[in-house]
């Protein structure tokens, strides 16, 4: 009995101390992660809301990440807000919302063992042991904020048993937004309905409800999808076809060869065994008590309907097999394994046996303690990388694992992006041989991908030729340069600076008459001109 009480005390401030390391990532990442291309994309086409960028460089407002999201940073863009931490930390913040409102979700409990700070450690285990969830954290994604709204809109619909118009009124705006801030949570909509269906005594007038939650929530997306295309610039509005096949509304019919490398890239990110075995405990633990008391389903069971329908619309309706597209559906995981650890622990503590109640403890606590090994690790090596892209394509397996050095990618961004600021005039144009927006958004320099200079046939230029151009590896993941484009650099062109991975040139001759050969290719070459890095390494630093 001795040895047990000293494994759990053992277990309590193990599982406290890596929980205190994941908050010090996710409050890290703001300052020690580099800036991503999506991250910026987004970022930039929310800032020409409102400061609007000339024709060439405007961004099409990115539809899949709007709401309540777009909202909040256009209005710090209006605010001349651009400092790019100070964005993150919205994030951040979205966190500590949705942990705040998961610790709402919480039932009730009839005694008083586990004490409070047991409750908070198994909920907050279970909240961080999300794939991805700690690398999110540190990004302006839309993710944690989709996932805030979500756990909110199940807060809500908790608390207005009784009053059924402020139920349909409150989740359908926490919900709508959830909708609107990201595009995947859509797929909470068949979660809703089918929770309703299914919740028990009562389930007609919860079906009722549901249908009421939706049809606001639906009005409150067409409405914001509506102000964010209507503030967007006519120099930069989206095809409407292309947005909602990205958004998953269209196109992308089902194949199985597809569905088959959907599935495998699927059991990296979230192993289907996980996602079945959180079912099976929310079933028990949940939905059989409220069953054998004849009651409705708690409302927090809700959460795994959002999860299951999430995981389905991934696999089907998924443009790219990414991450990120698995959330709020991963967060809302996350929150039922959390408060299913938490009963666990509260069951284990009921036992009328010492050794038992126990024995009970330890192994909820040393389960909590396993499911957050991993991802302390993967986000600790998301960290010490830096290179949003290179992490998010390793868990998609578009790539394979990167050599890290520490902090590397930060630094090497964060000073070519000040050398093209300090040395590059501003009338002269720069082509980024990769995205041009995160190295556009930390500069503030005319840069754009070379492809913008040249026309879809590669023959001719469609605005002045750049003054310089900037070659990066981990934007040639899947596309490299042609030996002809590597020549022609090495004949006219100047190295003037080489951060690690950014090498950059003056252009000092003509350029060719072929410009065809600037397509890029499946092949890589062996290094960059004039410099040591090759294609595909990190390099060093110069």
């Amino acid at each position: 009995m001795n040895h047990l009480e000293s494994l759990e005390r053992a277990l309590r401030v193990a599982l406290w101390g890596v929980l205190a390391l994941a908050a010090g990532i996710a409050l890290a990442g703001p300052f020690w992660l580099a800036l991503g291309t999506d991250e910026a994309w987004i970022l930039s086409s929310i800032q020409g809301l409102s400061q609007p960028l000339a024709p060439e460089f405007a961004v099409i407002p990115t539809l899949t990440s709007g709401g309540l999201f777009a909202a909040i940073h256009g209005t710090m863009f209006s605010l001349d807000i651009t400092t790019l931490w100070l964005h993150r930390l919205v994030t951040v913040a979205s966190l500590g919302l949705a942990i705040a409102g998961a610790r709402m979700l919480l039932p009730a409990s009839e005694h008083d063992e586990p004490k409070p700070l047991d409750t908070q450690l198994l909920l907050l285990s279970g909240i961080f042991a999300a794939p991805g969830a700690l690398t999110l954290a540190g990004l302006g994604h839309a993710e944690w904020m989709a996932t805030t709204l979500t756990i909110f809109t199940v807060v809500f619909w908790d608390r207005t048993e009784e009053r059924r118009i402020a139920r349909m009124l409150g989740c359908g705006l926490t919900l709508g937004l959830a909708m609107a801030t990201r595009s995947p949570a859509l797929a909470l909509a068949p979660g809703l309905l089918v929770w309703a269906a299914l919740s028990g005594p009562g389930w007609r007038s919860r079906v009722v409800d549901a249908i009421g939650t939706l049809t606001v929530g639906m009005v409150i997306v067409a409405g914001g999808m509506a102000v964010f295309l209507a503030l967007a610039p006519d120099s930069a509005q989206p095809e409407t076809e292309k947005s909602l096949s990205i958004m998953g509304l269209v196109g992308l019919v089902p194949n199985y060869p597809r569905l088959l490398n959907r599935w495998v890239t699927g059991e990296r990110i979230l192993p289907i065994a996980w996602l079945s075995v959180v079912t099976g405990a929310v079933a028990y633990w949940g939905c059989s008590a409220a069953r054998a008391r004849n009651e409705p389903l708690p409302a927090w069971t809700m959460l795994l309907l959002f999860a299951w329908s999430s995981w389905l619309a991934w696999m089907l309706r998924a443009p790219i097999a990414h991450l990120r597209y698995l959330w709020p559906g991963l967060g809302s995981l996350a929150v039922a394994t959390g408060i299913t650890l938490t009963l666990m622990h509260r069951a284990a503590s009921r036992r009328t046996d010492p050794a038992e109640r126990v024995a009970g403890r330890v192994a909820c606590l040393a389960l909590a303690l396993a499911l957050m090994i991993g991802p302390l690790g993967t986000g600790f090596r998301a960290l010490v990388n830096g290179q949003p892209d290179l992490v998010m394509w390793e868990w998609s397996g578009q790539t394979p694992l990167s050599y890290t050095r520490r902090f590397q990618h930060v630094r090497d961004q964060r000073e070519a992006a000040a050398w093209l600021r300090d040395h590059v005039p501003a009338s002269e144009d720069i082509a980024v041989f990769a995205q041009p927006y995160p190295l556009r958004y930390l500069s503030g320099t005319r840069v754009r991908a070379h492809w913008d200079f040249l026309d879809a046939e590669l023959k001719s230029f469609t605005s002045a030729r750049p003054d310089w151009i900037v070659l990066q590896h981990h934007n040639h993941a899947f596309r490299f340069l042609s030996a002809e484009a590597r020549n022609w650099i090495e004949r006219a062109c100047e190295l003037r600076s080489q951060f690690g991975s950014y090498a950059i040139y003056r252009v000092e001759g003509p350029w060719p008459d072929d410009l065809g050969i600037f397509a890029l290719h499946g092949r890589p070459e062996e290094r960059y001109p004039h410099a040591d890095l090759r294609f595909g390494s990190s390099g060093a630093r110069k």
